[in-house]
Parts: structure tokens; C-alpha cells; sequence
């Protein structure tokens, strides 16, 4: 598409939605198919297979789509707001009392 139209980002999208129609294709007639129409429990590789492959395509198509939120950057804790004072209790106090 990048060829056709000169625009990279226009090419990026139609490819990362092709993945995803690829994944759909693939879930539908290796998974679906047999169960809503033959009425009859898909193979185990069949199973492992799809989910292996359309993992790994609708993974880079979701990035490339940019369906998913982008996380910021990561926030920093100090020790102190990460620390509770501990209060030192004998070993038999109940617990309702050791708070």
C-alpha cells in the first residue's frame, strides 16, 4: 500500500487490519467452522496451532493499530510512600487486637 499511495502510515493500517481479517479467516475455519457447522469439537492442534500464530499476529497488528492504551512512563515510588510503620506485638495477641 506504502507503493501505491506513498504513504507509510496508510500502508501500516491497512496491514495491521489484513492481520487481524487473517486471524478472523483463520479462527473461523480451522475453530469455528467445524464446531458451529459439523457440529463437532475442534483438534487440540488445530486449537494450539491457532492460538500460537494468532497470537503473534493480532499481537503486532493491536501494536501497529495502536488499539491498545500506550502506557507512560513508569511512575517512581519513594521508600516512604511505600512504607507502613509495623506495630510489635507479643506472639498470643489476637489478631482482632493487633492493629
Amino acid at each position: 500500500m506504502v507503493q501505491v499511495t506513498g504513504n507509510r502510515r496508510l500502508g501500516l493500517k491497512v496491514a495491521g487490519w489484513g492481520g487481524l481479517a487473517v486471524v478472523g479467516g483463520v479462527v473461523w475455519w480451522w475453530i469455528l467452522r467445524p464446531l458451529v457447522l459439523y457440529g463437532r469439537q475442534p483438534d487440540a492442534f488445530n486449537l494450539i496451532l491457532v492460538v500460537m500464530v494468532g497470537w503473534s499476529i493480532v499481537a503486532s497488528s493491536w501494536q501497529v493499530l495502536e488499539l491498545g492504551e500506550a502506557p507512560g512512563p513508569p511512575r517512581s515510588w519513594t521508600c516512604s510512600e511505600l512504607a507502613r510503620p509495623v506495630r510489635v506485638v507479643v506472639p498470643d495477641t489476637p489478631v482482632s487486637q493487633g492493629s
